[in-house]
């Protein structure tokens, strides 16, 4: 699947429109000139919640792998966290990795997961597809 990152008008203003990477080049007479763009879509912020939560209900300083977990970086980043090209949280792949507690109910604010892969840890309470959204 091919998704539009940026588009650029005939003033030479660039707008981005989804998350990704993209190179720009820009030519006038004989000069030439590239640009390699990052654009990174900010989640709602009932995402990021959602995945703070989890990280400190199931101890995320414990994990075996929380590289860059509760830090500024984009949520595609964060371990075990796919996004999709509009920065919603699609995927959670954490299995084996020292997760140990409740799984916060914040998880159903995860609106657009669709794999959840928590298996091999040490979780509690609920995991029904009512408690966590459709993604059980």
């Amino acid at each position: 699947m091919i998704y539009r990152i940026a588009v650029v008008d005939d003033s030479g203003l660039v707008q981005a429109l989804a998350e990704g990477r993209v190179t720009v080049a820009a030519t006038s007479s004989e000069l030439v000139g590239r640009a390699e763009l990052t654009v990174v879509a900010p989640p709602p912020p009932a995402e990021r919640s959602a995945l703070e939560a989890l990280y400190r209900a199931t101890g995320g300083n414990r994990w075996v792998n929380n590289e860059n977990w509760l830090t500024g970086a984009p949520l595609s980043d964060w371990h075990g966290v796919s996004v999709n090209h509009r920065g919603a949280v699609i995927r959670l792949h954490l299995e084996r990795n020292n997760l140990a507690g409740p799984i916060p109910s914040a998880l159903a604010d995860l609106t657009s997961l669709d794999r959840l892969h928590l298996g091999d840890n040490e979780l509690t309470g609920p995991s029904s597809r009512n408690s966590v959204g459709s993604a059980a």
